[in-house]
């Protein structure tokens, strides 16, 4: 079972550009919503805000405190600033049933990746950062965990098929869904294009002129 973490809210009824006056504040506009929760306007302390949206992401629980009531609910989107990216200006949160399964997207983590690219002389790339999952709530993992040493040479593919089995979690790619593959190092195929061209044995060029009938040895 992962981790939650609690986060305290009071309901809001500024709507609209009135919004930035609570910015202004330390406070960031949020909604909670749902197929069993009406949409509940909210505001939220950005300093109790922050260290959750970081600890939490989209794939732990956050029980959202509110009128004496606790909400289980998953981030579904922050709206950030478009050229201060750091600073939050309004989140969506979706409120879960914790009997009911959900969609959420999970990270994706290689493990031994540079040892591997190292004993095949070429390089790991992934091809999904991110991996769908089915589950309840309460179940989304953190992090799934690929162990990439399977690969043993260059032209190798590991697929969703590859990925551990997690109890309660269902991927929703098709198995046969390429997830990570070895190559040749950028500048290896550069050498190699170059050793090609210097073992090319060229034909010079014949330059011929027409004898001058005049020319006298």
């Amino acid at each position: 079972m992962s981790e939650r973490f609690p986060l305290e809210a009071t309901s809001r009824e500024v709507i609209g550009k009135k919004v930035k006056q609570l910015r202004a504040k330390g406070q960031i506009p949020a909604v909670i919503y749902g197929p069993k929760q009406e949409p509940l306007n909210i505001v939220v302390q950005w300093s109790k805000l922050r260290p959750v949206l970081s600890n939490a992401g989209g794939t732990h629980l956050i029980d959202i405190q509110i009128d004496g009531n606790k909400i289980p609910t998953l981030v579904r989107s922050v709206q950030r600033h478009h050229i201060y990216k750091d600073v939050v200006l309004h989140v969506d949160f979706y409120a879960v049933d914790l009997s009911e399964t959900v969609v959420a997207a999970v990270p994706l983590v290689l493990i031994n990746e540079e040892e591997t690219a190292r004993e095949i002389g070429g390089q790991i790339i992934q091809e999904h950062s991110m991996i769908e999952v089915e589950c309840l709530p309460d179940r989304i993992p953190s992090e799934i965990v690929l162990d990439v040493s399977k690969i043993k040479e260059i032209g190798d593919y590991l697929y969703v098929s590859d990925l551990p089995q997690i109890e309660g979690v269902t991927y929703l790619l098709d198995e046969e869904q390429p997830l990570v593959r070895s190559d040749y190092r950028p500048e290896a195929v550069t050498e190699e294009v170059e050793e090609e061209e210097l073992d090319t044995e060229v034909e010079p060029e014949l330059i011929t002129r027409q004898k001058d009938e005049d020319f006298e040895e």
